[in-house]
């Protein structure tokens, strides 16, 4: 993994509770006592009011909430995270973030929104970022760092 400049040697690299909030609003009646108990003991508490999440402690839980709502073999895993993200994503756009996002992105265009995608992949942790690369009118590659 590569660190993200904007983050000290000193600092442990987290994920921002506004993921917790947008996988409660993405998967709400999904997340039942016992799907909550099995990220738990993975590290992931989805129910604890934290600022951040260790990185740490978040990917295990998280992986096992993407299998779990989305299930399936390890041919489609692909396909599964995918889909997993899709349904993220319409739930965190639901959260006060994701909102901001959103909107602004309506705002100003696809294009600028995706110009600027290094602002809002760090609205998500502090050890991420993303660069977009205009290839054309209607393209653009977009590299995230981790």
């Amino acid at each position: 993994c590569q660190q993200s400049a904007r983050m000290s040697a000193a600092e442990e690299p987290v994920v921002f509770s506004s993921i917790i909030e947008g996988a409660h609003r993405a998967f709400g009646a999904q997340l039942t006592p016992e799907l909550r108990e099995r990220v738990r003991t993975l590290g992931l508490d989805l129910d604890a009011k934290r600022a951040a999440y260790p990185v740490n402690e978040f990917l295990p839980g998280f992986v096992a909430l993407a299998d779990a709502v989305v299930p399936g073999d390890d041919a489609s895993r692909p396909a599964r995270l995918r889909e997993f993200g899709h349904q993220f994503m319409n739930g965190f756009a639901r959260t006060a973030i994701g909102t901001a996002v959103f909107t602004m992105a309506r705002t100003i265009g696809i294009r600028r929104a995706m110009e600027r995608i290094g602002r809002n992949v760090r609205t998500t942790g502090n050890f991420m970022d993303a660069t977009c690369d205009v290839r054309a009118p209607n393209e653009v590659l977009i590299t995230v760092f981790v």
